[in-house]
C-alpha cells in the first residue's frame, strides 16, 4: 500500500474532523482500497494527536462516528 507523498493537504482536514474529504485526498494520492484509506487516517491521526493533540477540532470519542470499513 502505498503512502501519501505529502500530508499538508490532508493533516488540515484530520484536524477539522473532516475525515470523508481526507480519505478522498489519501485516495487522490494513492491507490489504495478504502480499508487501508482509514487504515492509513488512522495511523496519521494517532500522530497527530500525539504531537498537536490541540489542532484537533473534534474529540477523539467523536472523530471516527459514523465511518465504517
Amino acid at each position: 500500500m502505498n503512502r501519501p507523498d505529502r500530508w499538508d493537504t490532508v493533516d488540515p482536514l484530520l484536524f477539522e474532523g473532516r475525515v470523508i474529504q481526507a480519505a478522498l485526498a489519501v485516495k487522490a494520492q494513492c491507490d489504495a482500497t478504502l480499508p487501508e484509506t482509514i487504515a492509513l487516517l488512522g495511523e496519521r491521526v494517532e500522530e497527530l494527536r500525539k504531537v498537536s493533540p490541540e489542532k484537533f477540532t473534534v474529540s477523539l470519542d467523536d472523530y471516527w462516528r459514523g465511518i465504517h470499513t
